[in-house]
């Protein structure tokens, strides 16, 4: 007869050995329902894209660090549906950057006799109802790996800086409770502006005041005078200081002559430079 104890023994030896064989096997079977390199797979239905905006048609790097202030710059965006995407991008809005009073740093044009409107280059849509502020791209058809791209203008200040958005939040219906769009790349997005054809505007041109107008220039150094045929006389005063009234009288009344001697020469126009 067995001992109670030796039978134990031997029936654990037996259960371990199964146990040995089991185990790996299940692990093989874990390992096999686990897809290779999606730890975590899109969430369904997020349009995943890229944002390109470009001062470029054809851009080949998306910049728009540097817009000529003080004028109608055209602008080029292009968003691409990312192949990591699960869906085709159907309408998107573009908002553009706002000042601390809410009103857009780069309007975006939408006067016909200013410049350019808001046109589609490649791909195929339609637009909503455009504001200076956000461009509403509808009935877009934009499958995965494909892109849209639309050229706009937009007036530039003679300083400014600021981020265009995609917003994220977006539902069909555009009223901010979706969670559709997820930007994966993006360039050009910042826009500041850089040098121009900013300049110090007449208020009431000299062609238009008194015909005996003389011109007083307060400057370091010398400035264009492409209106100097249209004036009697000009008189460069440098920076005279807090006494200049006085002086500038006495000067302009004929109490002194004026008998100084200009040490460098002034330009009429960029063609005498």
């Amino acid at each position: 007869m067995n001992h109670p104890a030796r039978l134990f023994a031997g029936d654990g030896r037996r259960l371990r050995r199964r146990l040995a064989v089991l185990i790996p096997a299940l692990a093989v079977v874990a390992i096999a329902l686990t897809p290779a390199g999606s730890a975590s797979p899109p969430s369904s239905g997020i349009k995943q894209y890229t944002a390109c905006l470009a001062q470029s048609a054809t851009p080949a790097t998306c910049e728009t660090s540097a817009l000529p202030g003080g004028s109608l710059a055209s602008v080029t965006l292009t968003i691409t549906n990312a192949n990591t995407s699960t869906q085709s991008v159907g309408s998107a809005n573009v908002d553009g950057p706002l000042d601390s009073s809410g009103k857009p740093v780069f309007p975006i044009n939408l006067d016909a006799s200013k410049g350019p409107l808001p046109t589609f280059v490649s791909g195929s849509g339609t637009f909503g109802t455009n504001s200076s502020g956000e461009l509403r791209l509808r009935n877009l058809n934009v499958p995965v790996g494909s892109t849209v791209t639309v050229s706009f203008s937009v007036s530039t200040p003679c300083t400014g800086s600021g981020t265009w958005k995609v917003p994220a939040k977006q539902s069909n219906d555009f009223a901010g409770n979706g969670n559709d769009f997820s930007l994966t790349q993006s360039g050009g997005l910042t826009s500041t502006v850089g040098s121009g054809n900013c300049k110090l505007l007449w208020l009431y041109p000299p062609n238009n005041a008194n015909k005996n107008t003389v011109v007083i220039l307060e400057t370091g150094s010398a400035v264009l005078m492409p209106w100097i045929d249209q004036v009697k006389g000009v008189f460069e005063a440098w920076y005279p200081g807090v006494e200049q009234g006085p002086a500038l009288a006495a000067l302009l009344f004929g109490d002194i002559n004026p008998s100084g001697k200009l040490p460098i020469s002034f330009p009429k126009s960029t063609a005498d430079l």
